[in-house]
């Protein structure tokens, strides 16, 4: 009976350790995810507020794809 108690906390404790991991990384995941788009949000605010939104989409600011062009050319 003694033994059977043991075992039993000690399993008990095993899940409970697990529930809270999974718990810890749901809201790290959550947190994680949350400061990616307040990033993205606020370059995105800064854009619009410069106008250049769409720049800043495609991945290349102001003269990054007209360089682009040129360094290809002279291939």
């Amino acid at each position: 009976m003694e033994k059977e108690m043991e075992r039993w906390k000690k399993r008990w404790r095993d899940r409970k350790r697990d529930g809270e991991m999974e718990k810890e990384m749901e809201r790290r995941k959550k947190r994680w995810r949350g400061g990616k788009r307040d990033k993205w949000k606020k370059r995105w605010r800064e854009g619009k507020r410069d106008g250049e939104v769409e720049k800043e989409i495609n991945g290349k600011r102001d003269g990054e794809k007209e360089k682009e062009m040129e360094r290809w050319k002279k291939r």
